[in-house]
């Protein structure tokens, strides 16, 4: 008679000396199991509690001594495949590779190639298990491995092996089933590291805030008190007839006519300086900024050359900054805030948010 079904499997095939029996054996840790479930009429099941430290979960190992899929639930449930083969025969390797078109079937996300001990000059060589289990996503697990084999390295870096390997390689699988435990002792030391490094950064940060904080309140205090003093100073008559007993007239009567022309003239400098700082600007962005504050303006009424002609000035943006790199600073400052209000402009932002930033608006 048929037992109940769990939907969470795991198929054990052996194509060697070492029945798959032994092998749920060894996953239980005992001499005997229980006696299994008759699931299918080549498959019986044995029930096995994954516990650790991070969830707890119900599986069921199952044996057969044929190439099977069971039926079509069996092979939707089969989450792990585990297969024996004896590597000092070439024809139980070649057994154990003729499961592959089985697994094209059932589809088993753990492929676990097992057997007692892979040498590279008896038997099949190991280098061509290796290459089989990479072109077949298998993971070759030696039962008995050789510390003087070519993979000692592997023990320097303390590598599990052997059973303790299969068993982990199940645990570490995600069962559909599994319980979390309420409290899992799940620590990351490269997390500890990065979340220490990160408060202190901030308590750093914070550090240095309060300092600045302090100064500029002390500068402020300061230039309170300068101001205070000179504003009494200013409104003492004795200290301002001390001062200046004749002030004379006032500065604004002291200037020229040739003074006030060198002013006017300078003004005209700085209109003829600036207007060359535009031109230059403009030349840069291959077209006039003029040109893309209208467009702003005309918001969704733009043409579609004028919408390609703003993507293609977006999409070169790194361009004018490799290119205002070779302006003197003060036409640097001056194309950066070109750039930026019309920029700003064309995307709808507000004229408010950006009055005063640039002499020229």
């Amino acid at each position: 008679m048929s037992g109940v079904r769990c939907p969470y499997q795991v198929l054990i095939a052996s194509c060697g000396a070492l029945s798959h029996l032994e092998i749920v054996k060894k996953l239980y840790q005992a001499d005997t199991v229980p006696g299994g479930t008759h699931l299918l009429e080549t498959i019986y099941a044995y029930p096995w509690s994954i516990d650790n430290k991070y969830y707890t979960a119900e599986i069921q190992l199952c044996t057969t001594d044929y190439k099977t899929i069971g039926d079509a639930q069996f092979a939707e449930d089969v989450d792990a495949f585990i297969v024996y083969f004896d590597s000092q025969q070439v024809k139980s390797f070649s057994n154990a590779k003729g499961w592959l078109p089985f697994l094209d079937l059932l589809k088993p996300e753990i492929k676990l190639l097992v057997c007692d001990r892979s040498s590279t000059v008896e038997g099949v060589g190991r280098s061509k298990v290796l290459d089989w289990c990479i072109d077949n996503s298998f993971e070759l697990i030696e039962l008995d491995p050789e510390q003087d084999s070519d993979n000692e390295d592997d023990f320097d870096f303390g590598e599990t092996t052997g059973i303790k390997r299969l068993v982990q390689a199940l645990h570490a699988h995600t069962w559909s089933n599994l319980q979390l435990r309420e409290s899992p002792i799940i620590k990351s030391p490269f997390f500890s590291d990065t979340k220490y490094e990160q408060l202190e950064n901030e308590q750093s940060q914070s550090d240095t805030d309060q300092k600045q904080s302090e100064t500029d309140k002390k500068q402020s205090q300061t230039d309170q008190n300068e101001s205070t003093t000179v504003d009494e100073a200013e409104s003492d008559p004795k200290v301002n007839s001390d001062l200046d007993p004749d002030p004379g007239p006032s500065p604004s009567c002291c200037h020229s006519d040739s003074d006030q022309v060198d002013k006017t003239q300078d003004d005209a400098n700085n209109k003829d300086n600036l207007k060359s700082q535009t031109s230059a600007i403009d030349n840069l962005l291959g077209v006039d900024v003029g040109q893309l504050n209208m467009m702003a303006d005309k918001g969704e009424d733009c043409s579609e050359q004028e919408i390609e002609t703003f993507e293609r000035l977006f999409s070169q943006i790194k361009v004018m900054k490799e290119k205002a790199d070779n302006l003197p600073n003060s036409e640097r400052k001056h194309y950066a805030e070109q750039v930026a209000i019309s920029f700003w402009k064309a995307m709808g932002g507000d004229d408010s948010e950006v009055t005063g930033l640039s002499d020229s608006d």
